[in-house]
């Protein structure tokens, strides 16, 4: 399309774009910023917090990262097939919203508490609340 313009998908006519006013534009995302927060921690932060303070070697907390990502790579498929099939009164993402947010904070703060917490464990429970975090 020529200048800014969108083909409609119903009727074939040209109509000109209509621009996200600044509010709307905040509030999409502002939507974004907490899972943004959460995600960018783990991937920044997460391999120095293994190896500098929780005392992993560097291969071990790049082997809990990997088995994490890989988790996480086979059961978002999984989740989207499940999603995509429920139908609730508050909407098809509703409850996995409802559920998933609360156990998204409680797992990302185990991944910092846990580790730390119980010495000579940190390989066990880092991988282990490193994989409810990705499932949540």
């Amino acid at each position: 399309m020529a200048d800014g313009q969108n083909a409609s998908a119903t009727d074939g006519v040209d109509r000109p774009r209509k621009r996200l006013g600044i509010g709307r534009s905040i509030g999409y995302a502002s939507g974004n910023f907490g899972k943004a927060i959460v995600w960018n921690t783990l991937e920044l932060f997460l391999i120095f917090y293994l190896t500098d303070l929780v005392g992993l070697a560097p291969a071990t907390a790049g082997l809990i990262v990997l088995i994490s990502l890989v988790w996480d790579a086979v059961l978002d498929p999984l989740v989207g097939i499940l999603a995509d099939r429920v139908s609730t009164p508050i909407g098809r993402y509703g409850p996995f919203i409802l559920i998933g947010a609360p156990l998204t904070a409680l797992s990302f703060a185990l991944v910092f508490i846990l580790p730390t917490s119980v010495a000579g464990h940190g390989f066990s429970l880092t991988l282990t609340s490193l994989l409810l975090f990705r499932t949540a």
